[in-house]
């Protein structure tokens, strides 16, 4: 009877520390998923904020070594450097200036990411498009092409 009762114990513990290891599993799913979600909302909130506001500095923060950067059909290389030189020129040149977000989402499995915005200025309308992979969950802007309507 004893034994038994042991047995029963012991079923009763292992069901229960199972049951505890599946809820820390879904909470940890969830969580990560949730972090995902902010990160990436923190970064469109930076896209949106630098294009609106003129604040190209905080948007360079995320360039690549190097940068593709794509103006008015004008397309080369830049270090960081040079390319947040020339598109905080360009930025500066459209005016007064508002940004609207078109479309965001992930590309290559969820490890790029790009985002379509247009920036309506007093010079008319410009197209954006931000091209970024993540390493080690930091984005780091590969891409960005301004285009004229």
């Amino acid at each position: 009877m004893a034994q038994y009762m042991m047995q029963s114990f012991n079923k009763i513990t292992f069901y229960m520390s199972f049951k505890k290891l599946i809820q820390f599993v879904f909470t940890l799913i969830l969580f990560i998923g949730t972090y995902q979600s902010v990160l990436a909302q923190n970064f469109q909130n930076i896209v949106t904020s630098s294009l609106s506001y003129g604040n190209i500095k905080e948007l360079t923060r995320s360039f690549d070594k190097r940068v593709q950067v794509t103006i008015d059909n004008k397309t080369d290389y830049f270090s960081n450097s040079q390319a947040e030189i020339i598109v905080n020129n360009y930025v500066d040149q459209l005016g007064n200036k508002d940004f609207n977000m078109i479309k965001s989402g992930h590309a290559e499995g969820g490890s790029a990411e790009f985002y379509i915005g247009e920036i309506k200025c007093t010079k008319g309308s410009v197209k954006v498009y931000i091209y970024l992979r993540k390493v080690a969950e930091t984005p780091y802007i590969q891409e960005i092409r301004l285009e004229k309507n």
